[in-house]
């Protein structure tokens, strides 16, 4: 037969598991065992030092989260199948079927299994137990799923997060338990994401690293090219004074060599490479010379604008077209000269803008390196600009234009004081109102909030259009891709996080 001291401590754990059906006949028992000189009947046992001691409460929302979690199929089944069908048999037969309160291998089962103690009334207790009970939810399926440790601490974050919202929610709201479980899974689902975010952007710009810069690529198509020499290619007489004639017939067809043979002298890059095409032909040309006129037109083409620039492509892309059937090798480092050149572009575009940043007064770098992609998305627009792929068209639109985000927070950038009247505005009218509100204190407090929002939101953006600067020079190079592995485990993590949060909320209230 139990003691009366056992009795007390089941009555403890019965009420810290919410069964009230368990806790009354425990009750009833303690009241039969005790003296007539004591008629009163006790609700719970007198609770231990460890009891009311943090390390007791966290190891109680541990036990409860884990309980909750682990009984929750069975909970679920309980609520959802179990309950409706006993309803629907009362409602045809006129029975009084109710489902259980403690079903076999519910949560409330498993607590009694557990040390579970009643919560105290500290306020810093009742938070690290709510905090503690989430983690205890989410260690089950994250442990189970997680593969490496970064990968739990990101499902345990997630649940920590939750905790801490739903927790804070609790002290502020006692009496709103449903309020808490919202704030714990919307918490939890930020806290989520961004674990979730910074990962993805940790291994994409880990990748990105490894994406060839353009004096890489540039020497890996001399490479290529000395390759090709080696295997003995070689342009005859006969190729090299068609190639010459081709590149005469383009320059004639632009106007660039007068009707007389006069070479205008108004592009002189694209009359410079047609004379030194025009120097080898009808002599031999090994793949090293050949590299060295392609780089000549691959400047031409960087260097100019207008009509000469278009001159300079036709010319280089006849160039390569003589040049690609002659070896497999001369092709490949074609393809990579041209990831060299979009990205040299794109390096020179952002080199502009720091550049002129000084001409801007507040936004600085950022609206000078803007309005230098801006050229180049009016010029794609217009068909000046050719042989960009969509991705790498809009990763320039993103840096020219602006994505939503990054222009959301350069207008809220806006209000950040940089004189004496926007200082007046920002800092002085919220002042003014806090004062006339609450005083000095609180009006400080609001012209600071509001001009750190301000100067927040224009580092945001900053921030934001210097990665997409960096995506754009890395799809450039990396001939439009960029190789992209999501930790997927990280994200199944987090989703295991955010599911036992949805069991703690949705618990059976027992």
């Amino acid at each position: 037969m139990a003691t009366l001291e056992q009795l007390q401590r089941a009555l403890v754990n019965a009420d810290a598991a919410g069964d009230a059906e368990g806790a009354a006949i425990l009750a009833r028992e303690i009241e039969s065992m005790q003296g007539p000189q004591d008629q009163k009947i006790l609700t719970a046992a007198e609770p231990s030092a460890y009891e009311r001691s943090y390390v007791g409460q966290i190891g109680s929302g541990l036990n409860e989260g884990l309980a909750n979690i682990l009984g929750f199929p069975i909970d679920a089944a309980n609520n959802f199948l179990v309950a409706p069908a006993l309803w629907g048999i009362n409602q045809a037969f006129g029975t009084d079927y109710q489902p259980s309160s403690e079903p076999l291998g519910g949560s409330a089962g498993l607590a009694k299994g557990l040390e579970i103690y009643a919560p105290t009334e500290d306020a810093g207790q009742q938070v690290a137990r709510r905090v503690s009970r989430a983690v205890g939810a989410a260690s089950v399926p994250v442990a189970y799923g997680a593969r490496t440790a970064g990968e739990l601490a990101a499902g345990l974050g997630t649940a920590l997060a939750g905790g801490a919202g739903g927790a804070a929610t609790e002290q502020i709201s006692p009496n709103n338990p449903s309020a808490a479980d919202a704030v714990e899974m919307v918490v939890g689902a930020l806290a989520g994401g961004g674990i979730g975010a910074a990962s993805s952007r940790s291994a994409q710009k880990a990748q990105m690293a490894s994406i060839p810069s353009v004096q890489q690529l540039k020497e890996q198509a001399g490479a290529l090219y000395r390759k090709a020499e080696s295997s003995g290619v070689m342009a005859d007489p006969q190729m090299t004074s068609d190639l010459a004639g081709q590149i005469k017939k383009i320059a004639r067809d632009n106007e660039l060599i007068t009707p007389k043979g006069r070479v205008s002298t108004a592009y002189p890059r694209a009359a410079e490479s047609m004379n030194l095409l025009d120097d080898y032909a009808g002599f031999e040309m090994n793949p090293t010379q050949m590299q060295i006129v392609r780089e000549t037109l691959a400047d031409a083409v960087m260097s100019t604008e207008g009509k000469e620039r278009r001159i300079a492509a036709q010319m280089l892309r006849t160039f390569d077209d003589f040049t690609a059937p002659l070896a497999p090798e001369l092709d490949q480092a074609r393809a990579l000269y041209q990831r060299a050149m979009k990205g040299q572009k794109l390096e020179q575009l952002e080199e502009l803008g720091d550049a002129k940043s000084s001409q801007f007064s507040a936004s600085g770098r950022e609206n000078a390196v803007r309005r230098q992609y801006s050229g180049l998305d009016q010029k794609i627009v217009k068909g000046q600009e050719v042989g960009w792929s969509p991705s790498e068209i809009k990763a320039i639109q993103d840096v020219g234009r602006g994505t939503t985000a990054q222009n959301a927070m350069r207008n809220i950038g806006r209000i950040a004081p940089t004189g004496p009247v926007s200082g007046a505005t920002t800092f002085g009218i919220p002042f003014m109102v806090g004062n006339a509100m609450a005083g000095p204190s609180l009006g400080a407090a609001m012209g600071a909030g509001m001009s750190g929002a301000g100067y927040g939101a224009r580092g945001l953006a900053s921030a934001m259009q210097q990665r997409n600067i960096e995506i754009a020079k890395a799809l450039a190079r990396n001939g439009g891709t960029i190789p992209y592995a999501q930790n997927e485990g990280v994200i199944n993590a987090i989703a295991a996080a955010l599911g036992s949060q949805g069991a703690n909320a949705n618990e059976v209230q027992r």
